[in-house]
């Protein structure tokens, strides 16, 4: 079995980059986050807390080993002193690489701040010392997301264990300075809107997704703001998302479902939210 470690710093991306890594695995793989082997009340990270995370995660990995799992992707904070002294006994005998996803801690502050996590966010920004931690791992591989795209981070990380061919290489280019446009907010949403239409993603999605993600830029969360159009576009050239997918709300309260149907998680958000305010409503 081949387990994949994705660790770092709050803010470093690990949960978003194994979300998609396990798409590039083969037929057989599985993703452990650790944040869901230890959803306590109150969240208190101490020796109680890595032993509790610990005894769940070695269960884990012997049951996907049971199942004879190809690949499996762990991710969260793995550091000495915690998870990382749990992981050498369970993975004897698999090929285990690990990762060290850093960002600047300007950066990470940004993205946390961003976020919405289970864990207070205050409490999050106090573990930013992480970020060298992490990477002092024996064998470790660090990147540097501060200035990358997510699909690019993913891409080095599955070219560097194996699940995609290294790409080829390129003749060398000419030096380019890189250089910024500014957009006002309508030349923003007209552009991106222009994109996701021609993937096609009906007008008035890709108005709605537009308006989520240029707003995000408003509020200097640019994570989750119009960086996200590439990838949308290569998401729908690769079926995993459907563009002109609508969700679809089921069931009678309290039992109601909402099945995203591949679309756009903006859309499934606002099913959801759409549901809470009309069940508030009726109480």
């Amino acid at each position: 079995m081949k387990v994949i470690v994705l660790s770092g710093a709050p803010g470093a991306g690990k949960t978003e980059c194994a979300a998609r890594l396990i798409r590039l695995c083969p037929e057989r793989s599985a993703w452990i986050d650790t944040d869901w082997l230890a959803g306590i009340h109150p969240w208190r990270v101490d020796e109680e807390f890595h032993a509790l995370v610990g005894a769940n995660l070695r269960a884990c990995i012997e049951n996907y080993r049971r199942w004879s799992a190809r690949v499996l992707i762990v991710s969260g904070v793995v550091v000495h002193g915690g998870i990382y002294d749990e992981l050498p006994p369970v993975v004897e005998g698999d090929t285990w690489q690990l990762f060290a996803l850093q960002a600047r801690p300007e950066v990470l502050a940004r993205r946390i701040l961003g976020d919405a996590k289970a864990q207070d966010a205050d409490q999050r920004l106090q573990w930013l010392a992480l970020n060298e931690e992490a990477a002092r791992l024996p064998g470790c591989r660090a990147i540097d997301t501060s200035d990358l795209a997510l699909a690019e981070v993913v891409e080095r990380i599955a070219v560097a264990a194996g699940l995609l061919p290294a790409p080829a290489a390129a003749p060398p280019a000419e030096p380019v300075r890189a250089s910024w446009v500014s957009l006002s907010v309508p030349e923003a949403m007209a552009t991106a809107s222009r994109a996701l239409e021609r993937a096609g993603t009906p007008p008035d999605i890709a108005g709605r997704v537009v308006a989520a993600l240029v707003e995000s830029e408003r509020r200097g969360q640019p994570s989750h703001g119009l960086l996200r159009v590439p990838e949308y576009v290569a998401a729908i050239r690769d079926g995993v998302l459907d563009p002109a997918a609508r969700p679809r709300v089921s069931g009678a309260a309290p039992a109601r479902t909402v099945d995203g149907c591949n679309a756009f998680g903006v859309l499934a958000a606002a099913a959801v939210r759409d549901e809470l305010v009309s069940e508030v409503r009726r109480w």
